[in-house]
């Protein structure tokens, strides 16, 4: 189910990254259990998951994406 959508200031310009505009990212997707992107580093991915934030890379049409994302949630719950 579609509830909002966030934007967010992006916190990775080629080689540069800006730790504390993702400082920033983190805070706003704090009520999240989840978040979906094309592309992430392994600390931005290990500092959403210290917020209890899964983060899942998947890239593409972000339908499809979403998708996805959705069925391997509901078979990785129905096996827990």
């Amino acid at each position: 189910q579609y509830i909002e959508t966030r934007n967010l200031i992006p916190t990775y310009y080629g080689e540069n990254y800006k730790d504390e505009e993702f400082h920033s990212t983190v805070e706003i997707l704090k009520d999240c259990k989840y978040v979906l992107v094309s592309k992430i580093g392994a600390s931005s991915r290990i500092k959403l998951e210290n917020r209890g934030i899964e983060a899942y890379e998947l890239p593409g049409v972000i339908t499809k994406s979403i998708v996805t994302l959705l069925n391997y949630l509901d078979v990785r719950n129905q096996t827990l």
